[in-house]
């Protein structure tokens, strides 16, 4: 199975489950050595505050509330068994498996997570067939399981989800509990239904598609999760879809084809015919083949710790069927915290040695309403809204 694995929190992964799959390499971003402290336990991640409830939107289209932990990750609370037992967990398009800590995984990376224990849960039924995920930083190994999962208003029931019985040092000092993958079928490790299919089959979404709305600011509210449907409040605009690219990946990824990168006016994507992208709310930042990536990074040139240059870099764009989406500087800097607590400007685009296409992960979607149509194969942007509306919860999970 085919899993592409990024910086920082990419969460596109390496599943043994299907061995005809080809791996792609993760890599890291070695400027950001505040979040490598952080990974490694050398420093302490600052408090995290995840936002709980459902959203109850005018549409009718269920949603969740979402966190955006320093612009490297999205996580939601979701519930696991009856009484549901929560955990938090990022929202993956770049993957299809759900999984979480389980209370039998004594390794030190699951101490300081929440943990699912089947005994508590009066809707479990044992699977017990084993599963293991490769990432680049390490793997989870674990077991299947059986049970109900809530997100928000929705109740999938009979889910088979993953708890880990060990995961690799990496995942000790990560802010999430799991992943929830939102890919198709064909990476699912193990061959499990994911949870969005299961909405689909069991008619809890009108539709199977979700979508996305990403703040720009950490710990800012008003991040959402919208599923089976789109919310006008969001986004500007009409939402321009494009159909995805089945040739190589088939129906695994969320991949569209790229007409060109460029940086201002000038081409550097060197997409003659074609070059091809991912779209992973997963990976933090844009990640693209290192010759494209380093033209393109060149081209924008240093962005400065204090973040005063903003204003003299260029924009940075790239063309989807014919369509170019620009990103401005605030939106292609990534904000982190240094050492000293404090907020520095990095650029959020790398490069990848062997990496054959782009990933276009959250540093692009920040700055537009994203749809993933799983049962029409086709992804949809629109210029994100930059004051959604301010929705308090309606529903908590007990």
């Amino acid at each position: 199975m085919l899993r592409v694995s990024l910086v920082l929190l990419a969460l596109v992964a390496l599943s043994f489950a299907t061995p005809t799959a080809m791996p792609i390499e993760r890599v890291s971003n070695t400027n950001m050595e505040h979040v490598r402290l952080m990974q490694e336990g050398k420093m302490d991640w600052p408090v995290f505050n995840v936002e709980t409830g459902d959203h109850a939107l005018a549409t009718g289209v269920p949603s969740v509330p979402v966190t955006n932990f320093y612009d490297i990750g999205y996580y939601t609370e979701i519930g696991i068994g009856t009484p549901a037992q929560k955990f938090t967990v990022i929202l993956d398009t770049g993957s299809s498996n759900l999984w979480v800590p389980g209370i039998n995984c004594k390794d030190a990376a699951c101490a300081p997570h929440n943990k699912y224990d089947s005994k508590k849960s009066s809707t479990y039924v044992k699977n017990g067939e084993g599963i293991q995920i490769q990432y680049g930083t390490g793997s989870m190994i674990g077991i299947l399981d059986q049970d109900y999962v809530t997100i928000g208003p929705i109740v999938v029931k009979n889910q088979v989800f993953a708890e880990s019985t060990s995961e690799a040092a990496f995942f000790a000092q990560q802010p999430m509990d799991g992943i929830l993958g939102l890919a198709y079928k064909g990476i699912a490790a193990d061959g499990v239904t994911p949870v969005l299919y299961n909405m689909v089959s069991q008619k809890l979404i009108a539709k199977g598609e979700v979508a996305f709305w990403m703040s720009t600011e950490d710990n800012q509210k008003g991040s959402t999760f919208f599923m089976g449907g789109t919310d006008p409040a969001y986004y500007t605009g009409t939402i321009k879809y494009h159909s995805l690219f089945l040739w190589f990946l088939g129906t695994e990824y969320y991949t569209l084809l790229v007409d060109d990168v460029a940086v201002g006016s000038t081409s550097h994507g060197e997409c003659f015919p074609f070059c091809r992208a991912i779209i992973d709310t997963g990976t933090s930042l844009i990640v693209g083949p290192a010759a494209q990536a380093t033209g393109v990074i060149n081209a924008i040139g240093a962005v400065w710790g204090n973040c005063t240059n903003l204003h003299t870099l260029p924009t940075f764009s790239v063309t989807i069927g014919g369509i170019k989406y620009p990103l401005t500087p605030e939106q292609y800097v990534v904000k982190l915290p240094n050492n000293a607590n404090k907020m520095t400007c990095q650029l959020g685009i790398a490069g990848s040695q062997g990496l054959p296409f782009w990933i276009l992960g959250d540093v692009f979607l920040r700055g537009y309403y994203s749809v993933f149509e799983m049962s029409n194969y086709q992804v949809g942007f629109a210029v994100a809204a930059k004051n959604p509306p301010s929705l308090g919860p309606s529903a908590r999970l007990n």
